[in-house]
């Protein structure tokens, strides 16, 4: 008799060991989808837009920004020829909007290369950089 009491106790810690467990990871699962709102912004470039070679005077590229900040945000975009502005320009998204712009921007004269033309966007809160290398 006295083996048969042990595995009852056994068999119920086990049972409340087990209940302890599942409710720690439905805790722990609730904690990351409902309140870990994690928010930011993408900036990219699509890479079929530009060749990378200096042909004329000007280059074009297709950039593109995602908006997942959870509110309506505005952005600052600035195009530059390495460390010099090129171009700015102002856009505004709400939350998982996204836009695709086409660009293209005149070439400083007397442009040495290889040259980095990069893009930079900014909000209050985040700094996002994306470039690509132009040779002749």
């Amino acid at each position: 008799m006295a083996g048969d009491q042990s595995g009852d106790s056994f068999y119920t810690i086990t049972k409340v060991a087990m209940a302890i467990s599942v409710v720690a990871a439905l805790a722990v699962m609730g904690y990351i989808y409902l309140l870990n709102d994690d928010t930011y912004s993408a900036l990219y470039l699509i890479p079929e837009s530009y060749s990378g070679y200096q042909i004329s005077d000007n280059v074009s590229f297709v950039y593109g920004v995602k908006c997942f900040e959870g509110k309506r945000t505005g952005y600052n975009v600035k195009i530059l020829y390495d460390d010099s502005i090129l171009k700015t320009d102002f856009i505004e998204l709400n939350d998982k909007e996204f836009i695709e712009k086409k660009e293209i921007i005149g070439l400083p004269e007397n442009s040495e290369y290889p040259a980095k033309i990069s893009l930079k966007l900014e909000n209050n809160d985040n700094i996002e950089y994306v470039h690509f290398w132009l040779t002749n």
